[in-house]
């Protein structure tokens, strides 16, 4: 009878591992797409092999600041329907947006001062363009890959 329930399970369970994502393919195929990101990132703005090398640290570490306050707000609000929020409620939340977008304000204002002796004022105006044409082409390259589901089997997002 053991022996019964243990291939039972074994025979329910193999579906499920089987249908894992190959870990490595995920992980080249998001190297690639940071590979396309730098490169277009390069491109548009003109950068050299140096300023490269300077640049993306600097610029890296702002957007992953940017990134965390944004899912900071997002984790308070961004399971709540807004037409049901209560009166106190919706105050609270005005009060969280207009407090990101000033995160985003001084985040931005801290690190310009780090970008423009490597970038120059020019190219550092040009950043929020560069980052949409980029982030578009990104997303198209990543829906014509072919990725595995994401979490609960769903498809990742923008597919």
């Amino acid at each position: 009878m053991k022996r019964f329930l243990l291939l039972s399970y074994l025979f329910l369970i193999a579906p499920m591992v089987m249908a894992q994502p190959d870990l490595d393919e995920t992980a080249e195929m998001v190297q690639e797409l940071q590979d396309f990101r730098r490169h277009e990132f390069t491109q548009r703005l003109s950068l050299t092999p140096s300023e490269a090398e300077a640049f993306f640290p600097i610029y890296d570490q702002s957007q992953l600041e940017l990134r965390q306050a944004r899912m900071q707000f997002r984790k308070k609000w961004g399971h709540r329907e807004l037409g049901t929020l209560t009166e106190e409620e919706a105050k609270a939340y005005y009060a969280d947006a207009v407090a990101v977008k000033q995160k985003e304000v001084d985040i931005h204002a801290a690190y310009t001062p780090k970008l423009v002796p490597i970038i120059g004022y020019k190219r550092v105006i040009l950043l929020p363009q560069t980052e949409r044409d980029v982030r578009a082409q990104l997303l198209k390259k990543a829906r014509g890959m072919e990725l595995s589901p994401g979490p609960e089997g769903r498809p990742p997002r923008g597919q």
